[in-house]
């Protein structure tokens, strides 16, 4: 997720329709979010995204894009993404760079696009052990200093 945690694949599309049809936009968007597939693939991904876009919650549509602007929160934070995602791009990303605090983590991933966590799964897992672990770590000094 970027800085605008509204930022998803709905927004591109929005952003498109005006100037492209709805096919070649959802074509676009499977080759964008997915990569190269199978012609078999792409259509059952397409219809897959329209069904998304038909029914899932998203802020936008044709009429309105919505933002929600970035904040500070309370609780350890991690942002992930990926450094070749079209939607949440790396600028967007790097957004949440003035927002962390002590102990919270910003890492990319090298590949997998938007979905770089169903791509990439083992390294996604390896780097949120390593930071839910580093969280207690940082608990467990807290607690020394307290004594």
């Amino acid at each position: 997720m970027g800085a605008d945690a509204a930022l998803d694949w709905q927004a591109h599309y929005y952003t498109h329709l005006p100037f492209l049809s709805h096919q070649k936009i959802l074509t676009a968007m499977v080759y964008n979010l997915f990569g190269y597939q199978n012609e078999h693939t792409v259509k059952r991904l397409e219809s897959i995204l329209e069904q998304d876009k038909n029914c899932s919650l998203s802020p936008h549509s044709l009429f309105k894009r919505l933002s929600v602007p970035p904040c500070p929160v309370p609780v350890p934070l991690m942002v992930c993404g990926s450094t070749d995602d079209i939607i949440v791009e790396r600028d967007a990303l790097q957004g949440w760079r003035p927002f962390l605090m002590e102990g919270d983590r910003y890492w990319e991933c090298q590949k997998g696009r938007h979905f770089f966590h169903l791509f990439e799964p083992e390294i996604v897992a390896e780097q949120i052990l390593d930071f839910w672990q580093s969280l207690r770590q940082l608990d467990s000094v807290c607690s020394l200093l307290k004594v």
